[in-house]
């Protein structure tokens, strides 16, 4: 189990590098392709099952992690710094940090009752944040520089 987390970590760190390069037209479409990944993925477990199919495929979703977090905080850091504040940083990275403390108590509670309802709940949480930026993020052309 410790060689999917180093994975899933590798490919998170790669995402969140790559997102510093993209213009804000290319971290939208990042997220946007991030979410379905990972709602499709969400659902193949579902349907699959396999552990070893599990254990390789939430390494490659680690990329996907990587992109929708590295765009979060970038969106935090550039409108932190057009208001002169650290507040929506230090906002961002508290819920992160609360999201790495509750996150684990939940889940450990839902595999004991269902291992694949925490996919489901993904697949269905993904779909509704999915329409929702969507909505959000139709203001953004391509013709936006950085």
């Amino acid at each position: 189990m410790y060689i999917v987390q180093a994975g899933l970590q590798l490919a998170q760190v790669i995402g969140l590098t790559w997102i510093n390069v993209m213009k804000i037209y290319r971290r939208k479409i990042s997220v946007m392709i991030s979410l379905i990944a990972v709602i499709l993925i969400s659902t193949s477990i579902l349907f699959i099952g396999d552990i070893w199919y599990i254990s390789i495929i939430i390494m490659v979703v680690g990329l996907f992690f990587g992109l929708i977090h590295g765009t979060a905080l970038k969106i935090m850091l550039e409108y932190g710094t057009a208001k002169n504040t650290a507040k929506y940083s230090t906002i961002n990275e508290i819920l992160i940090g609360m999201g790495f403390g509750i996150t684990p108590i939940i889940a450990g509670y839902v595999v004991e009752i269902n291992i694949y309802a925490i996919f489901t709940f993904i697949a269905i949480f993904g779909l509704v944040i999915l329409i929702f930026l969507i909505y959000l993020s139709r203001n953004i052309k391509k013709d936006k520089i950085r």
